[in-house]
């Protein structure tokens, strides 16, 4: 039992810590209506780390990251300096095809590179459950980081969210391009523990089970907070259990716990109107 325990120790708590921070940048992303930003700077910080690989890089090594921050900088100064506003084309139609963009180059690199193909697979499903715990506590001190600043300047990400006219945030398009650029820091520690598909599932899923039964910022991160520990926790043990992947087991709980959560919100308010209906009807008769 003991040598289970010690084996499943470092994916729950990397999954914990993933969910913490992802949890709160989903909301973020909800409220901008850039659904996909996420997946498009997962796949352009997979895409970074390609390339650092075509240059003879280890994956996982320092340089590799370099490049893989890098990226993300650089699609983070697009989507925050990019205003689509008034035009055709929509900014998430953009993000759309960054990502398109993005994938086909690392589809192309990943089979030029050694190691590239594995590596794409890895970059999609991830290695949750084989990841150290020297990559925990480094993941753990850049999102730490992060928070701090999000936490020191919520007024202005949740502001520039919120869709506020952006000449009354001074300095409007650099606190977006922040925003941006540390969510980019994020994703790029996050896609070397959990993979592309898990990240996005992490950042959009709990979020929007958070919108569905609650208003405030504080209340929808502490529940988005407690439902992704609960998948991940029991993820975790699936894929011990069963002996199956635990990224997609992971992407395929969150999926069922937002269909449930649907029917629940929709159960529950076809019940409330009913009572409140009946409750009429005797009133009517009193």
């Amino acid at each position: 039992m003991l040598h289970i325990i010690e084996f499943l120790l470092p994916p729950l708590i990397a999954s914990v810590i993933l969910v913490g921070i992802h949890g709160y940048f989903g909301l973020h992303v909800l409220s901008r209506g850039v659904i996909f930003v996420d997946i498009s700077m997962a796949q352009i910080a997979a895409l970074g780390t390609l390339v650092g690989m075509l240059a003879g890089a280890d994956p996982h090594g320092g340089l590799s990251y370099v490049f893989s921050l890098g990226f993300v900088l650089m699609a983070a100064a697009v989507f925050s300096l990019v205003d689509l506003k008034g035009r055709q084309i929509p900014k998430e139609a953009i993000i759309g095809i960054v990502y398109g963009l993005s994938l086909a180059v690392a589809l192309i690199i990943a089979d030029r590179a050694t190691g590239g193909v594995a590596y794409i697979k890895e970059s999609f499903s991830g290695g949750l459950l084989w990841v150290s715990w020297g990559k925990i506590i480094s993941s753990a001190a850049v999102y730490s980081a992060v928070g701090l600043i999000h936490y020191r300047y919520h007024d202005r990400f949740f502001a520039l969210s919120a869709g506020e006219n952006g000449a009354k945030i001074p300095n409007a398009a650099f606190w977006d391009f922040f925003f941006y650029a540390t969510f980019g820091l994020v994703l790029v520690n996050s896609v070397r523990i959990g993979g592309v598909f898990v990240v996005f599932a992490l950042l959009v899923v709990p979020a929007s089970i958070a919108v569905l039964f609650y208003t405030s910022w504080r209340d929808r991160i502490i529940f988005g907070w407690i439902v992704g520990v609960a998948v991940i926790i029991l993820s975790v043990v699936f894929s011990y259990r069963y002996d199956l992947p635990n990224g997609p087991m992971i992407v395929c709980l969150l999926g069922l716990f937002l269909a449930l959560a649907a029917v629940g919100k929709w159960v529950a308010g076809r019940l409330r109107k009913s009572f409140a209906a009946g409750e009429m009807q005797e009133g009517a008769h009193g």
